[in-house]
């Protein structure tokens, strides 16, 4: 697989729910966090696979995981901004601020529901790439007047798809 890139309208737009559970959506699971690892990643979302599904790898220090539908249901009120790349930006880097803790809802890939609070790192890559399944992008958590000096840049990323 390929990280598709920006502008691609698929990064744009809201993924849509995933309701089959079985081979296809474990391989492309597989597929997914096979193409995070050759890009270096630590996240992955369906619509930077090209797929239009809720589907998410997030990388942590116990190993790949795979979550289906995933959706932040509390935010904790401490906050930290810290910077972000995206492999879909290639070379872009900003400041995000985001929850330092969060609780999620989402599916396993046998779609069964579970229920996880995660911190830290972990709780910024799960925020960065349900974003992503929602259709933002770390430049839409950018202020405008600094998204528009990124400008050069995402016309040098634009011309690379």
């Amino acid at each position: 697989m390929k990280v598709t890139l920006y502008p691609s309208r698929i990064l744009f737009r809201e993924a849509k729910p995933v309701f089959e559970f079985g081979d296809a959506l474990k391989k492309l699971a597989g597929d997914m966090a096979q193409t995070m690892k050759e890009y270096d990643g630590v996240g992955l979302a369906g619509p930077q696979a090209n797929q239009d599904a809720k589907i998410i790898i997030v990388h942590t220090p116990e190993g790949d995981h795979t979550f289906v539908n995933p959706q932040i249901i509390q935010k904790s009120r401490e906050t930290a901004e810290e910077e972000e790349g995206c492999l879909s930006l290639p070379g872009l880097f900003v400041n995000v601020k985001r929850a330092e803790e969060v609780e999620v809802a989402c599916q396993t890939l046998e779609g069964e529901t579970v229920k996880l609070k995660v911190s830290g790192l972990t709780s910024r890559i799960f925020q960065h790439e349900i974003d992503h399944v929602e259709g933002r992008l770390i430049i839409h958590r950018t202020p405008f007047l600094k998204r528009m000096r990124l400008r050069k840049k995402l016309r040098e990323i634009a011309n690379l798809s």
